[in-house]
């Protein structure tokens, strides 16, 4: 499990921008984070995400559309796998 919101912290680290300048799949993508964020609650290894998650917006605002709508891709399949995992 802290795998998976490893990868999620690192995925949302290494993606990131301004909401303005966002590709289409990357807006899905933040608000998809934004909700899963605010579900998880107090789960401790959840401290910390929503600084990662304003950090990576503001990074992805320098990357090409095309590598945003990738990453934002892969980051809402990832996003997919790691709530299929948790408990109920």
């Amino acid at each position: 499990m802290k795998k998976i919101f490893l990868a999620v912290g690192v995925s949302l680290f290494a993606v990131g921008a301004q909401a303005a300048d966002l590709s289409e799949s990357c807006t899905k993508y933040f608000e998809q984070i934004d909700q899963f964020v605010a579900k998880s609650g107090q789960n401790p290894a959840m401290a910390g995400m929503k600084d990662q998650l304003e950090a990576s917006k503001t990074q992805l605002a320098s990357l090409p559309k095309e590598v945003q709508e990738q990453s934002c891709t892969q980051g809402i399949d990832a996003l997919k796998q790691m709530e299929a995992a948790l408990p109920k």
